[in-house]
This record gives structure tokens, sequence and C-alpha cells, in this order.
């Protein structure tokens, strides 16, 4: 069973090294990393990880906070060959509205390109045990991610709005219980829109694959062979 990795707003997949090595060894697994150039909408976004997907395997895609709406618009084609859709402390609208609408009225873009203390980092993004080594790696992305290209994804999470649907398939969520940039209610929005859905719970933070690695690769390895022994 091959796991599609589809990541965050960096859109870059470096940050799951560590959870990719914690994985089993009988997952196969692919990250569709996005343009740092190009400035892609939800729908643009869907159909450039559409022509990227297996069509002689079946594969289950995990979809990290930013690309949670692009894993549903996914969902709702009937891809021949997906089996589960894993979401990762991710969304269905607006999911912190006060944060973003300030996002939009400062500069904060603009600050992400002059290093954040790591105080900020770890409160807000990494937890308050992340290593130099991760807080190293994470600013380094930021710093080469355009500043035009997070306003724009930062926007698209602003004005997101997906219509009605609903998610046949099995779904797992892994939602960080220390996570300050999605609001608690986000999962919610799941359990309305998904026929089977499994919550699994973390003490952590929004960046829960990077903080918690090991505990989320044995979790997404338990649902990787649950759905390979149910086809």
């Amino acid at each position: 069973m091959r796991l599609i990795l589809l990541p965050g707003l960096d859109g870059s997949g470096q940050l799951f090294a560590e959870f990719i090595d914690s994985l089993a060894e009988n997952i196969s697994v692919t990250c569709i990393s996005f343009s740092e150039q190009e400035q892609l909408a939800y729908p643009e976004l869907a159909d450039y990880v559409r022509s990227r997907l297996p069509t002689d395997e079946k594969y289950i895609i995990l979809a990290e906070s930013f690309s949670g709406p692009i894993a549903c618009l996914l969902a709702q084609t009937n891809l021949k060959h997906l089996q589960a859709i894993i979401f990762v402390a991710s969304f269905l609208k607006n999911p912190n509205r006060r944060l973003l609408w300030l996002t939009c009225l400062l500069p904060l873009t603009i600050l992400l390109r002059f290093s954040p203390p790591d105080f900020i980092i770890r409160k807000w993004m990494l937890g308050e045990k992340a290593g130099d080594e991760m807080l190293s790696k994470f600013k380094s992305i930021l710093r080469r991610l355009p500043v035009k290209t997070i306003k724009f994804r930062l926007q698209e999470i602003y004005n997101l709005t997906l219509a009605e649907f609903t998610i046949g398939l099995p779904v797992y969520y892994i939602k960080p219980l220390q996570d300050r940039l999605v609001m608690e209610d986000n999962y919610y929005d799941f359990e309305k829109r998904c026929s089977t859905i499994e919550l699994f719970t973390l003490d952590g933070p929004h960046f829960i694959l990077q903080s918690k690695a090991k505990e989320c690769a044995n979790y997404v390895s338990q649902c990787v062979n649950k759905t390979i022994k149910s086809i």
C-alpha cells in the first residue's frame, strides 16, 4: 500500500523526514510537493495532485493542515485507487479567523522572512520541546519560500469555502491537543461530512507530525495496515 503525503503550508514536504523514517517498513511513501513559485488556488492544487497520483496501485492520502481541503476535493472525484484519507490538524473552513485576520492586516508574511524568535516558533508551531535542529530546518524552509507564495496560501485559507459533500471512504483524523493555529471545533466539520471517521488525539502543537513523529507514524502505520486487511 502506498501512502501519499500532502504537505502543509510550506508545500515542500521536507518536514516529513523523521515521520517517514518511523513508518512501518511495508509502507511505500510518495510525497507530492507544491511549487514554491506558483500561486495555485485550492482547485488548481487538487488538479496538480491528481495528475501525480498512482494509476496502477492502491493508495491512502495523508493530508497535513493546509492540504486537507485538497484531499476533500480529490475525494469528490471518485478516484479508483484511493482507499482512505488521513487528515492531520486540518480544516474545511477558515480555521482561526482572528489569527488569519491579523495575518492579513499586519505584514506577518514579511516578518516570516526574518527568522521569528525561537520561543514564538516553539509556542505556536513546533512545541516547547522542539530541538535546535528542527528549529533550524523549519526557519530555513520559511526563508526559502517566497513571501508572495506564503501570502497567497494564507489568503486561500482565509477565504476557504467548500461546497457541501460527503466522504464515503474511511477517514482518520490526527488532532493535536495544544494546537494554537487550528481551533478545536474544526474537527467537527469532518465528523459532519465523513461517513466513517476515527479520531486520534495527541498532546502536542499544530506541527504534530514533527513534534511527535514516532507516535504519529505508529498510528498511521496501524491505519494503513487496517486498510490493507480490509481490501
